[in-house]
């Protein structure tokens, strides 16, 4: 649980590091063999970067849609941080993945959550890309914009996840 809470978090160095080391000393764990296994096939994701974005995506949907979400994610920071008088200190992750598990994996830990198209830690944000939920009429920059509204309100309210890291800690 401590891996999966320091990965929403942003702390990804601790947080693989930490659900390698359980995964080995128990191969029975159901959670920690679920973020290795993801944190492998998140390896051959592409980085997108930008000043105030670290966006992770499948290389193929990079190459279709990545600069879209880049526009859209800039365009999200600059409209909230202006309109609620805030600067962001840290650089905002977003990960988008096409495959639906992939995304309660790195979400809940485990596969389900259905229905779910995105969610904020924070200054983590994961997502589900369109290729996740074939036939369905979401609209994808809805979600990012949503979610990233999400980073606005909870560093405006003290960051909820900073109260979670020290209760870690």
């Amino acid at each position: 649980q401590l891996a999966n809470d320091l990965l929403r978090l942003g702390k990804e160095e601790e947080g693989w590091k930490l659900a390698e080391e359980v995964q080995k000393e128990d191969p029975y764990d159901v959670i920690a063999y679920n973020l290795v296994t993801l944190r492998d096939a998140m390896a051959h994701f592409r980085e997108l970067k930008t000043e105030h974005f670290l966006i992770r995506m499948d290389p193929r949907e990079a190459e279709i849609y990545g600069p879209r979400v880049i526009t859209l994610l800039e365009q999200a920071h600059d409209v909230l941080t202006k309109k609620y008088g805030l600067q962001l200190r840290d650089r905002t992750v977003v990960e988008i993945f096409p495959r639906q598990q992939d995304f309660a994996i790195r979400t809940f830990g485990l596969p389900g959550g259905i229905g779910y198209l995105g969610v904020c830690f924070g200054r983590v944000i994961t997502a589900n890309s369109p290729a996740a939920n074939p036939g369905s009429a979401t609209n994808w920059e809805s979600v990012l914009w949503h979610e990233f509204a999400h980073v606005i309100t909870l560093t405006l309210t003290k960051k909820q996840q900073d109260r979670l890291y020290n209760i870690l800690q």
